[in-house]
C-alpha cells in the first residue's frame, strides 16, 4: 500500500515494519496418518514402473509398523506445517482392514490439540480400493466417526468393476451426506469413462 491510501474509519492501522503479509497456507491433500517424518530416515522404494498394486501390496507391509507412532509423528508433521504458516489441512486417512480404523482413531488423537490453531476436514481414503479391500463397512464407520469426505481411486483399474465402485461411492456420500473427494490416475481408455 502507498501512503496516503484510503484506511477503513473503525480499523485500526498496523505498522508492518517492512514485512509482507500473506494469506494462509491451505495444504489441500496431505496423508498425516502415514507420514515417515518425525522418525529416522528412510528412502523412498523405488517403483520405476508406478505400479499401484506394488505401492499397495508396500503399503499392507509399512502400516502396521507405523501405526504405534503414527500419532507422534502427526503430531511433528502438525507443527511442522503450522510453523510455516499452515492452518488449514484436508487430510487422507486410510481405511482398509490393514490397519482398520486405528489409522482415524490416531488421527483424531493427534489433531485434537490443534483444533484452536488449525483446521482440519478428513478424507476416509479406501487407499487399496473400495471394492477390491472389501472396505464398504469399514467406510460407514469412519464417515460416523466424523470424516468430511468420502474418498475414492481409480475405479476400473483398482476396484476393476467402475460402475459398482463409483456406484458404491454416490451411496457412500449420499447415505453420510459427504462430499467426495476422488483421485484418478486411470490412463485415457478407462479415465474419460470414469469421468463421463
Amino acid at each position: 500500500l502507498y501512503a496516503g491510501t484510503q484506511h477503513l474509519p473503525d480499523v485500526a492501522a498496523q505498522d508492518g515494519r517492512g514485512y509482507l503479509m500473506l494469506p494462509v497456507t491451505r495444504d489441500e491433500h496431505i496423508h498425516l496418518d502415514k507420514t515417515f517424518y518425525g522418525g529416522p530416515w528412510r528412502a523412498a522404494r523405488e517403483n520405476g514402473a508406478q505400479d499401484i498394486f506394488e505401492m499397495i501390496a508396500l503399503e499392507q507391509e509399512i502400516l502396521p509398523e507405523l501405526l504405534p507412532t503414527s500419532v507422534q509423528r502427526t503430531h511433528a508433521l502438525l507443527q511442522l506445517l503450522q510453523q510455516q504458516g499452515t492452518t488449514y489441512v484436508r487430510s487422507h486417512c486410510n481405511i482398509e482392514p490393514v490397519s482398520g480404523l486405528q489409522s482415524l482413531r490416531h488421527l483424531l488423537e493427534a489433531l485434537a490439540p490443534w483444533r484452536e490453531q488449525l483446521q482440519c476436514e478428513i478424507v476416509a481414503f479406501p487407499q487399496h480400493g473400495l471394492l477390491r479391500s472389501g472396505s464398504l463397512s469399514l467406510m460407514r464407520k469412519a464417515l460416523a466417526m466424523g470424516c468430511e469426505w468420502v474418498g475414492g481411486l481409480d475405479p476400473s483399474k483398482v476396484d476393476g468393476d467402475m460402475v459398482r465402485s463409483l456406484e458404491a461411492t454416490l451411496e457412500l456420500a449420499v447415505e453420510a451426506g459427504k462430499g467426495i473427494d476422488y483421485h484418478l490416475h486411470e490412463d485415457k481408455s478407462t479415465g474419460i469413462a470414469c469421468i463421463r
